[in-house]
């Protein structure tokens, strides 16, 4: 799919890279140059080192360029840049998942993501309002700042009943994810999936994974 006239997509040729869905600054960083990010605390942008701060900057770029520094994920951006994607298109779809995650500035501790938590748990319930279909399972999905993809889920014995019981059900999963106290992240989101429609939402059982 080409969206050639859409004019939603047209402000993003002056937008900036994490704009574009999957392109993120701290995943282009690794990718391009591991070692430069491999010491504590360093955030250096290899994108603005590169000159490359918008996605207008990045479509000077050609396919050659873009896939000798990021190999088959090259081909991606390239793609990406120019609205490019050939995904097939499947209307009304039943929702399978909601999310709702942030990128952390500075890598933190565990202990101090009870704010982002709450604001993260409040923006999915919101989304999760709009569906017609009830979510039964609560997900807690964390990257360390080894860049290690970590979740942890559950599904209370009755369908979520407001946005405090996600809410209490998502800062209660930090409590499982088991690793030393010190362990900082650099991102978090809470999530709900296991849409079911509301005549059968009632029925599922108690589930932690």
């Amino acid at each position: 799919m080409i969206p050639r006239e859409r004019p939603h997509f047209t402000r993003y040729t002056a937008g900036t890279i994490v704009q574009v869905n999957g392109i993120g600054p701290l995943t282009i960083n690794y990718q391009l140059c591991p070692s430069l990010i491999a010491s504590r605390g360093a955030k250096v942008s290899l994108l603005k080192h590169l000159e490359i701060k918008t996605v207008a900057n990045l479509r000077r770029l050609d396919l050659a360029t873009l896939e000798g520094r990021f190999g088959r994920y090259g081909v991606r951006l390239y793609e990406l840049a120019r609205g490019i994607d050939n995904s097939e298109v499947v209307p009304d779809r039943p929702t399978q998942s909601i999310s709702a995650e942030d990128t952390f500035e500075q890598d933190v501790l565990l202990a101090e993501m009870e704010p982002m938590i709450r604001k993260l748990a409040e923006h999915a319930w919101t989304a999760s309002r709009k569906e017609s279909r009830i979510a039964r399972t609560v997900v807690l999905k964390l990257k360390t700042s080894e860049f290690k993809i970590l979740t942890r889920s559950h599904t209370p014995a009755s369908p979520l009943s407001s946005c405090e019981e996600l809410t209490n059900i998502a800062l209660s999963l930090r409590e499982r994810v088991g690793l030393r106290p010190q362990q900082r992240f650099r991102l978090v989101g809470v999530g709900l999936s296991n849409f079911h429609d509301p005549a059968d939402a009632s029925a599922q059982p108690a589930l932690f994974s």
